[in-house]
């Protein structure tokens, strides 16, 4: 009797999915919903008959996760139309709206890939059935918090884009219900299992080891009301990497409930002797990382209409002309790269198609 109520419960959002998947068939997302939802109904049929609590759990939680994504493609697709009016201009492509539809298919695409592996693994011998299960309910967690952030920016970019597209809300109620609203709502999933899941894992890997620092100093103060030295806060940081959920309720304190001391402290840690040489220990190395010295002469450059050359001139402080320092930090070294020793008989590889430019400074 329990699993026929429960195959009615589910059956009713399914009957629904062919409305939702033609409100997104002429979206981008089109691709990413079609998939995760097909998946999810996959093992939702597979799992629905399982005698094991743990299937019964899978189960419940591939229909939370298609139910989620139901609510969450309307408010995307109708977001994607919003979005360009708050461009820069037509060649500037970018603002916080397009910032949040990209995290919030990212958060799919993870979906995705657990999902299609327990697909392919959940009849092995050895299938991990519940480390996969504590993945997906992470991730099925941020979708959740995502949807609800998804829901205020379309109040928001509605509200804002009546008023001459201004990134600011006349509406001083639903402003203030906003924040309160924001305030309120539970993050702890976006530091736990899921911490920067929208970036590289070089990135990850970063992130992981300073939350993880912040959240063993932030729990020390919160006890004893003394902040940790730099060592013992890198040797206390090794249980929360272990525990990334008791991490997240640490961090979603940390953001809420820390003054500008603690703030101030933990970020002085960074001016101690240890703290120089973590980055050696924690991030990936890179095959280039040279100093440049840019001399105070002027060039010519071409123009962008083609309309002759014009002068650049070097900049001048009150010091007088002095040389520019750079520095050219590659992980791969690549054509054109300026390199010696041992980098100049390495292989080289084609020209990047990004560039990360940082201010120079005078030295």
């Amino acid at each position: 009797a329990r699993s026929k109520t429960r195959m009615f419960k589910m059956s009713a959002p399914i009957r629904t999915m062919s409305r939702i998947a033609k409100m997104a068939e002429h979206s981008r997302l089109s691709p990413v919903f079609t998939t995760l939802s097909d998946l999810a109904l996959n093992n939702i049929n597979y799992f629905e008959g399982s005698s094991r609590e743990i299937g019964q759990k899978y189960c419940e939680l591939f229909f939370s996760i298609r139910t989620n994504a139901d609510s969450v493609l309307p408010v995307m697709v109708d977001l994607e139309k919003l979005a360009p009016l708050f461009d820069f201009d037509a060649e500037t492509p970018a603002n916080g709206y397009r910032s949040l539809i990209e995290i919030t298919e990212k958060c799919m695409l993870q979906l995705i890939g657990i999902s299609r592996y327990v697909k392919e693994n959940r009849e092995a011998m050895f299938f991990r059935a519940n480390h996969y299960f504590r993945e997906l309910q992470a991730f099925s967690d941020v979708l959740h918090r995502l949807k609800d952030i998804l829901v205020l920016s379309e109040k928001m970019a509605d509200l804002t884009s009546r008023n001459g597209q201004s990134l600011f809300v006349q509406d001083e109620e639903f402003a203030e219900a906003l924040m309160v609203e924001i305030e309120a709502m539970p993050r702890s999933c976006f530091y736990g299992r899921t911490l920067g899941y929208q970036y590289v894992p070089a990135i990850r890997q970063t992130l992981d080891f300073v939350c993880s620092a912040m959240a063993a100093f932030f729990d020390t103060f919160k006890r004893t009301g003394e902040c940790l030295t730099p060592t013992t806060s890198v040797l206390a940081s090794g249980k929360y990497m272990i525990d990334p959920i008791h991490r997240g309720n640490l961090m979603a304190q940390f953001s809420l409930g820390c003054d500008i001391t603690v703030c101030k402290a933990f970020w002085g840690l960074a001016e101690q002797g240890i703290m120089q040489h973590m980055p050696g220990i924690i991030c990936n190395s890179v095959q280039v990382n040279r100093l440049i010295l840019l001399e105070p002469e002027q060039f010519q450059l071409d123009r962008a209409d083609g309309d002759g050359t014009v002068t650049i001139t070097p900049p001048v402080a009150h010091i007088g002309p002095k040389p520019v320092q750079a520095r050219l930090i590659s992980y791969h070294l690549r054509e054109g790269q300026v390199s010696t020793g041992v980098e100049a008989e390495r292989e080289r590889r084609a020209k990047s198609q990004e560039i990360f430019k940082y201010k120079p400074h005078h030295i």
